[in-house]
């Protein structure tokens, strides 16, 4: 027969001393606790492991966030082609479309074309 943990043996004994609301509140204290064990790393709380979701759900949001306004620039590089285009009314040359093509990674990506 396996080892009831320390929480539930305290349980026990309150009921048999006489405490069954005490008994019950640390089975589901217990209980709550004993769900979040296989999130958490070793030796890692449950309050430390909300802390650690949250700091990696903000660099998530971070993340997607950049990347929208990448999306954001490179959509608008897009649409300046198609507005060069127009205005050629054959097509833009290679090169201004190559060069702006350069130029709008340039802005969104911040880094030199």
């Amino acid at each position: 027969m396996t080892k009831q943990p320390k929480p539930l043996q305290l349980a026990d004994l309150l009921d048999t001393d006489g405490w069954p609301d005490a008994a019950t509140e640390l089975r589901r204290l217990h209980a709550l606790v004993s769900a979040c064990e296989p999130f958490l790393k070793e030796d890692e709380t449950p309050a430390q492991r909300i802390e650690r979701e949250r700091r990696d759900t903000e660099a998530m949001c971070r993340l997607y966030a950049r990347e929208r306004a990448l999306n954001a620039e490179l959509l608008e590089a897009l649409q300046s082609l198609i507005d060069m285009d127009v205005a050629y009314k054959r097509g833009p040359k290679v090169e201004d479309a190559v060069e702006a093509a350069r130029a709008a990674i340039s802005k969104a990506t911040g880094e030199k074309a």
